[in-house]
C-alpha cells in the first residue's frame, strides 16, 4: 500500500506541474495533451493503450503545429512526384524485409515455375505477367527463380503504392492524406500478402492504380479546360486499360467504370470522334503480348500447348471459359443476401475498424464535394464488392484488391477535405478534423503489427519447400507422385526448375466430372497398374482394395512395390510387445514447431509388426499423458498390417490446459488384447502465443510472479455444463486454466491489482450466458458459433447457422467447415436423416490457408429439415473442420465433448 500511495502523490505532483506549464500556453495549442487524460482516468493497466493514446496525442500536436504553419497553394503549382517516389521506395523496403524467402504452393508455386521457364499459366494465361516476371530471373542471377518472382510482386506492389499516394497528394494537396493512404493499403491483410508472394494480384493493383491516376488527371485537366492535357492523360489511360486487360480480364470491370467516368466527366468527347483514335491505338498497344501464347504454344514447357495456336484454344484460354461458371454464382436473393454480409467481414479482415470509418466519412464528403469522382471510387468499389460477392471462388479476398485501392483514396480524401468540410464550425471544426487525421493515422500504423503475419516471410515461409522436398526425397525411383494443385506446383517447380529427383513423375489430380474420391482412387490405380510405386497426397479413409497397405510418408502417404524389411534410418528403435498381438521395433516423434506446446501437432509414426494374437478387432493408439495420469491428448487408428514392417502415424495435439512439463506417450493396442506401454517422453512449453479471447481484460496478481489475466471465455455448448477459461500471460509466454461446473463458485485467486491499482479480491467473469461458447480446435482456431437451441422448425425450412471462426495465429492450410443437420430416431440417438452443407469458411470467400494472426471470420451455412420430418422429431446439428486435401478432421481440444461425440454439437431443436 505504501508504493500505491506514494505513485498517487508522485502523479499528483507531476500533474500539477505539467498543468501549470500548459496554463502558459493557450487552450488551442496545447489540447492534445489532454488527449492524455484518456488513459489517466483508464482504469486498468494496459501498456498497448496507452501507447495508442500517447501516440494520437503526439500526432495530434504534430498535425497542429503542420496546419498552423501551412501556406496556401499557389495556383497552377504542380504537384512533384518525388513524395510519392519515397512512399514507393520505403514500402518496397517492407516488404523485403519480410517477402517470402522460397517455393510456394498453388497458384504461386506455378507462376514461379512457368516465369523461370517461360512456359504457360493456368487460363487467362498471363502472358505479360510472365515475361516480365522471367526478366527478373534473367536480371537476378544470384537469387533462386522463386525468389526473383516474389521480388516481382513487391516491386509492382510498391510502386502501387508510390502511384496512390501520388493520386491522393493531388487530390488533396497535402502530403498527410498520401501518407496515410499509402500505410493504410500497403499494411492491409491481403495486399501485404499479395507483395510478399508470387501473384497476379499485384500486377493487377498497378494496373488499377495506373488507370485510376491517369482518370483523375483528365477529371482536373478538363475541369481546367485544359483538352490537350485531357487528351493525353486519357491516351495513357486507354494504354493501361489494354495492359491491365491483357494481364487479367477481372480488370474489365474497372475499365467499365472508368469509360463511364470518361464520358461523365466530359461529355464534349462523345461528338468528337477524332479525339477517340489515338486513346483506341493506345489501348490496341496493350494487347500485344497476347501474342506471346501462341508463340509458345509448341515450346517444351510446363502449360504450352498446341491448341494456343489455334482461334479456339487461343479464346479458351485467354478469356478463361472454363470458369466462367463462376461469375456471377451467387445470384439467388437468400445466397446474395450473405455473401453481401460476408463482404464487410472481408472488408474488416483487411483494413482496422478506424480505417473503415474514415473510408465512409471519405464516400460521404466526395459525395458532396465532386460527384464525377464519386461516381469513379465509389463505383468501383461498389462493382467489385458486386463481382466479388457474386463469384464463386476462395480467392475473394484478392479480387477485390481494385476495390481496396479505390476505397483507400476514399480515406485520403477524408483526411484531406474534411478540415474543409468542418471550417464553418470554426476551433471545433479544425480541433476534430485534427483528432481525426491522427486517429487515421495511428489506426493506419497499428496495422503494421496486427497484420504482419500476413506477409511471406511469416505466413508461407519455407512451408511449401518443407513439405515437398521430403516427399521427393523420399520417393523410391522412378515412383509416381499424384498430388493436390496446393502441392503439385511446388513439386514440378523442385522437378523441374531446380532438377531435384527427375526420375520421380510428378502428376496432378484434377476432377473429372465424378466425385473427387472416386478420381483419387481410379488415378492411384491406374498408377499403380504401371508397375510403379505411388505416392498421394491424399490420404485414403478406408483401405483400398487390391492395392498394398499405405505407409505415412510425411504428410503424405506410399503404396509400396516392395515390402518393408528394415526400420527408417530416422526412426528410433524400440522394442515392446502389446499384449501380444503387436510389435512395436520403433517410433519417430515430429514436431509442429520447435518446441511443442499446448495446441501444437505433434506426430508420432509408429513401426510395428502383427504377433500371434492379433485379430481383426486389434486396433492402435497412443496417449500423451500427464504426470497426474490425465491424457491431454490421444489419436486412435486402425491396425492395418502390411507385408513386412507397418508404419502408422498418429497425430497429438495437447489441450491448451495441458501442464507445462514432462509427458510421457503411451502406445497401446485396443481389443482383445488390450494394453499400453510408455514409448517416450515430450516435454512441453508455455504457448509461445495468446488464444483467442472474447472478453479482453487486464488484471494482474499481486503476487508478484508477473502473471496476467488477460481475457476470459465462457462455454456453455454441453447441455447442463459450463466451463471457465481463464487466460494468462506469464513471464515465460501464456497459458490457460479450465474451470469447470461446481468448481467456477469456488474458484479462489490470490489479489489483483484492480481499478487504478488498487488491490482487489473480488473476481467478477461477466457474460456467463447459456448462449456463450468456446470451443478451442487445432492450429490455434476456435468456435465460437450459434446453435439450434430453441429452434422449431417446419419440415422443408431452411435455416442459416451461423458459424464464428477465429484464429491466434496463422495458418497455412486449407480447412473445410462442415456444418449436419440431424433428424433423429424416437430414441434420440439414431440418425433418421441429415443435410450436409459443407464450405470453405464464409461460403469460400476467406478460406483459412489465408488467415493471420487475430483473423475473425463468419461463416453461415444454409441446412434443410427433410420433408419427410414428422411434427415433434427432434433435431440437432454437428459441426467440424477437416483439411481439404487431407480430409483429415481438426482436433477438438475439449475431452467434454470427444467424450461423447467426434463433432461439435450445435444444440437441440425440435420439428413443429
Amino acid at each position: 500500500m505504501p508504493s500505491v500511495w506514494a505513485a498517487i502523490i508522485l502523479s499528483l505532483l507531476l500533474g500539477m506541474i505539467v498543468a501549470r506549464l500548459l496554463a502558459r500556453r493557450p487552450w488551442s495549442a496545447t489540447w492534445p495533451a489532454f488527449i492524455l487524460l484518456a488513459y489517466v482516468v483508464y482504469p486498468e493497466v494496459n501498456t498497448l493503450l496507452a501507447l495508442q493514446i500517447a501516440a494520437v496525442s503526439l500526432v495530434a500536436g504534430w498535425v497542429q503545429w503542420q496546419a498552423s504553419r501551412a501556406r496556401p497553394r499557389a495556383e497552377g503549382r504542380i504537384t512533384m512526384p518525388w513524395p510519392a517516389v519515397l512512399a514507393g521506395i520505403a514500402t518496397f523496403v517492407l516488404y523485403v524485409t519480410t517477402l517470402a524467402p522460397d517455393v510456394l504452393a498453388a497458384d504461386s508455386g506455378e507462376l514461379q515455375g512457368v516465369a523461370a521457364q517461360l512456359g504457360v499459366a493456368h487460363p487467362p494465361g498471363f502472358p505479360l505477367y510472365v515475361m516480365v516476371a522471367h526478366l527478373f530471373v534473367r536480371l537476378l542471377p544470384f537469387v533462386s527463380p522463386a525468389y526473383a518472382v516474389n521480388l516481382f510482386s513487391s516491386v509492382t506492389s510498391a510502386m502501387t503504392i508510390g502511384v496512390v499516394y501520388y493520386c491522393v497528394n493531388i487530390l488533396s494537396d497535402r502530403h498527410l492524406p498520401a501518407v496515410i493512404t499509402a500505410i493504410a493499403l500497403a499494411t492491409a491483410t491481403t495486399y501485404w500478402s499479395q507483395a510478399t508472394t508470387a501473384n497476379v494480384r499485384s500486377l493487377t493493383g498497378l494496373f488499377a492504380a495506373l488507370i485510376i491516376l491517369a482518370l483523375i488527371r483528365f477529371h482536373n485537366a478538363i475541369a481546367h479546360s485544359d483538352i490537350p492535357s485531357a487528351d493525353r492523360w486519357l491516351i495513357l489511360a486507354a494504354l493501361a486499360m489494354g495492359f491491365g486487360m491483357t494481364h487479367h480480364v477481372s480488370l474489365l470491370f474497372l475499365i467499365l467504370v472508368g469509360l463511364a467516368f470518361v464520358v461523365l466527366a466530359d461529355r464534349s468527347l462523345l461528338r468528337a470522334p477524332r479525339r477517340w483514335l489515338w486513346p483506341v491505338v493506345a489501348a490496341l498497344l496493350g494487347l500485344l503480348p497476347l501474342l506471346y501464347l501462341p508463340l509458345r504454344a509448341s515450346a517444351d514447357v510446363r502449360g504450352a500447348s498446341p491448341d494456343l495456336a489455334t482461334w479456339p484454344g487461343f479464346l479458351e484460354h485467354v478469356l478463361a471459359i472454363g470458369f466462367r461458371g463462376d461469375l456471377f454464382y451467387y445470384l439467388a436473393p437468400a445466397e446474395l443476401g450473405q455473401r453481401l454480409l460476408i463482404m464487410g467481414n472481408v472488408l474488416t479482415f483487411q483494413f482496422a475498424p478506424l480505417i473503415l470509418f474514415g473510408i465512409l466519412i471519405g464516400l460521404i464528403l466526395v459525395i458532396r464535394q465532386d460527384r464525377a469522382l464519386a461516381f469513379l471510387l465509389a463505383g468501383i468499389f461498389v462493382v467489385y464488392v458486386l463481382v466479388a460477392a457474386t463469384y464463386r471462388a476462395p480467392q475473394t479476398v484478392e479480387y477485390m484488391i481494385p476495390g481496396y485501392i479505390a476505397a483507400v483514396i476514399l480515406l485520403g480524401w477524408a483526411v484531406g477535405w474534411l478540415p474543409v468540410s468542418l471550417s464553418r464550425f470554426g476551433w471545433w471544426g479544425k480541433t476534430f478534423s485534427i483528432l481525426f487525421s491522427a486517429l487515421m493515422l495511428v489506426a493506419a500504423i497499428g496495422q503494421l503489427p496486427r497484420n504482419i503475419s500476413a506477409s511471406g516471410a511469416k505466413h508461407e515461409a519455407m512451408a511449401a519447400r518443407n513439405y515437398a522436398l521430403p516427399l521427393l526425397a523420399s520417393a523410391p525411383p522412378n515412383s509416381v507422385i499424384l498430388a493436390h494443385w496446393h502441392w503439385v506446383t511446388p513439386l514440378w517447380y523442385l522437378r523441374e526448375i531446380e532438377g531435384i529427383r527427375s526420375d520421380v513423375d510428378v502428376r496432378f489430380v484434377f476432377p473429372e466430372g465424378e466425385s473427387y474420391e472416386e478420381t483419387w482412387q481410379r488415378r492411384t490405380r491406374e498408377a499403380f497398374a504401371e508397375g510403379r510405386p505411388v505416392i498421394t497426397t491424399w490420404l485414403p479413409s478406408t483401405e483400398l482394395e487390391d492395392l498394398p497397405t499405405a505407409e505415412p510418408l510425411g504428410e503424405a502417404v506410399l503404396f509400396p512395390r516392395e515390402e518393408r524389411t528394415l526400420l527408417p534410418p530416422d526412426f528410433i528403435s524400440a522394442d515392446l510387445s502389446l499384449g501380444g498381438a503387436i510389435a512395436v521395433v520403433g517410433y519417430r516423434v515430429d514436431l509442429s514447431h520447435e518446441a511443442l506446446s499446448p495446441g501444437d501437432e505433434a506426430a508420432v509414426t509408429v513401426a510395428w509388426r502383427p504377433k500371434p494374437a492379433f485379430s481383426n478387432t486389434t486396433g492402435l493408439f497412443v496417449h500423451l499423458v500427464g504426470a497426474d495420469n490425465v491424457i491431454y491428448a490421444q489419436d486412435d487408428q486402425p491396425a492395418l498390417p502390411a507385408d513386412g514392417l507397418t508404419l502408422t502415424r498418429f497425430r497429438l495435439t495437447p489441450r491448451p490446459s495441458t501442464p507445462v512439463e514432462t509427458l510421457t506417450l503411451f502406445i497401446g493396442a485396443t481389443g482383445e488384447s488390450a494394453e499400453r506401454m510408455p514409448l517416450a517422453t515430450l516435454s512441453l512449453s508455455q504457448m509461445h502465443v495468446a488464444s483467442f479471447t472474447q472478453n479482453k481484460t487486464q488484471r494482474r496478481l499481486m503476487d508478484g510472479g508477473g502473471d496476467v489475466l488477460i481475457g476470459y471465455d465462457w462455454d456453455h455448448t454441453l447441455a447442463g455444463r459450463r466451463r471457465l477459461y481463464l487466460h494468462w500471460q506469464t513471464n515465460d509466454g501464456f497459458r490457460t486454466q479450465l474451470v469447470d461446473d461446481v468448481a467456477i463458485d469456488n474458484l479462489g485467486l490470490p489479489p489483483f491489482r484492480g481499478l487504478w491499482g488498487v488491490p482487489a479480491r473480488d473476481w467478477r467473469f461477466p457474460d456467463d450466458r447459456d448462449d456463450r461458447h468456446y470451443v478451442p480446435l487445432g492450429e490455434g482456431i476456435v468456435w465460437t458459433g450459434k446453435t439450434l437451441n430453441g429452434a422449431s422448425l417446419l419440415p422443408g425450412e431452411s435455416i442459416v447457422l451461423d458459424q464464428r471462426l477465429h484464429s491466434s495465429q496463422a495458418i497455412n492450410r486449407d480447412y473445410v467447415v462442415s456444418v449436419r443437420l440431424i433428424g433423429l430416431e424416437p430414441d434420440e440417438i439414431h440418425w433418421a436423416w441429415w443435410d450436409l452443407q459443407d464450405s470453405i469458411p464464409a461460403m469460400g470467400a476467406i478460406p483459412t490457408l489465408k488467415w493471420v494472426r487475430g483473423s475473425s471470420v463468419r461463416s453461415p451455412h444454409r441446412v434443410t429439415v427433410a420433408g419427410t420430418a414428422e411434427s415433434g422429431q427432434a433435431l440437432t446439428g454437428a459441426l467440424i473442420l477437416y483439411d481439404a486435401f487431407t480430409n483429415q478432421a481438426l482436433p477438438i481440444l475439449d475431452e467434454r465433448i470427444t467424450a461423447e461425440t467426434p463433432w461439435i454439437p450445435l444444440g437441440r431443436a425440435a420439428v413443429r
